[in-house]
């Protein structure tokens, strides 16, 4: 995939390759960040990684890399103990003058995510809800099919719990790859620009994938931006790689790497490590609705348990979102959950846990 923020000289580099008889199966323009995209298909790996290779030093003028798979970070697993932990204020009475000041704050705050379609649920009755979907990478892409949507729908209940009258715009770029449900860089980075079109204050990532540099790109672009990110750490184990795009908070002071734990404070099981690790939140044995229908479930069943990053993620979202109706400068919310975060395993920060379990609460009055 090619990326240019120049739209000159990406289409210099088009007519170059067209006179090469190479033509992208896809290309768009993305009217928010003002970049290119252009998307090229070879027979193999090996000829699609010598490509990569040559256009790198040949097109150094532009971003070259592979379209790279991301992941959602979730997995069926309980009890719901997750909002007791994350130290949230007090509510105020649901028919009183404070909890209708509450909701209209809540509801200035837009918040974006890159997921699965979301189905509305009860947890999401106060929620102002947008879809769009992000599909087929080319019209030739037909067995492209649109991922259930039982993860964002999740993932967007959970957001909502912590922040219930919300502005949420989910960009739904997932689809099913077999048991699977993947994403693609191009995709991602389209589902972006039409976020920073919804004027979003914060994205939701609960997914993964490896270094790519035409996301890392777009990452930094949202840091530019002061677009306050989570992400999922990842569910590969303590010894796997770095996960993308949580990865990126070691250098991003505007994210959140987010791991889970358990009721007792425990790390869940398959999690990542690593240094980019900011914070900790419920994550293992979570209480989500169901996205209807739910044919493998028992007639009348309308949640269930899951586990994973994903979730953890979500929950840290909520907090930020609920944090930023409070606060005016977004951009320092990572540090001030950093700071007042609850201390969990050894002493200080680690590359289990991070700084530790995220309270909104002492966030607030940091």
């Amino acid at each position: 995939m090619l990326v240019s923020k120049d739209l000159a000289a990406m289409q210099n580099v088009l007519n170059a390759l067209a006179n090469e008889n190479t033509q992208p199966i896809a290309s768009t323009r993305l009217n928010t960040l003002g970049w290119s995209l252009a998307l090229f298909q070879f027979a193999d790996h090996a000829t699609a990684a010598q490509r990569v290779t040559q256009w790198q030093q040949r097109f150094s003028q532009l971003s070259v890399d592979f379209n790279y798979l991301y992941r959602t970070q979730a997995g069926a697993a309980g009890r719901e103990y997750a909002l007791g932990m994350l130290d949230l204020p007090p509510q105020p009475a649901k028919k009183g003058a404070a909890s209708k000041a509450s909701h209209q704050a809540l509801r200035s705050v837009r918040v974006g995510m890159l997921d699965t379609e979301v189905i509305p649920t009860a947890w999401l009755r106060d929620v102002t809800l947008a879809n769009k979907p992000f599909m087929a990478e080319s019209p030739a892409a037909t067995s492209d099919l649109p991922a259930p949507p039982a993860h964002g729908t999740a993932i967007a209940s959970l957001i909502a719990r912590i922040a219930p009258s919300i502005h949420l715009f989910n960009a739904a770029v997932m689809s099913a790859k077999g048991e699977q449900t993947v994403t693609t860089s191009y995709r991602l980075i389209q589902g972006v620009d039409w976020l920073l079109e919804q004027r979003v204050q914060i994205i939701n990532m609960s997914l993964s994938g490896r270094y790519d540099k035409n996301f890392a790109m777009t990452i930094a672009e949202l840091m530019q931006r002061d677009v306050l990110l989570t992400a999922a750490a990842g569910n590969h184990g303590s010894s796997a790689p770095p996960a993308y795009p949580a990865a990126y908070a070691s250098s991003h002071t505007g994210m959140l790497a987010v791991t889970a734990i358990d009721v007792e404070g425990q790390l869940y099981n398959q999690a990542n490590h690593g240094a980019y690790i900011s914070v900790a939140a419920p994550g293992v044995n979570i209480w989500v609705p169901l996205a209807p229908p739910a044919p493998h479930l028992p007639s009348g069943v309308a949640a269930r348990y899951v586990s994973g990053t994903s979730y953890a993620s979500a929950h840290a979202a909520g907090a930020v979102a609920y944090w930023l109706s409070k606060r005016k400068v977004s951009m320092t919310a990572p540090y001030h959950f950093c700071e007042t975060a609850k201390d969990l395993g050894p002493t200080g920060r680690d590359d289990a846990f991070g700084c530790g379990l995220l309270q909104v609460n002492a966030a607030l009055r940091h």
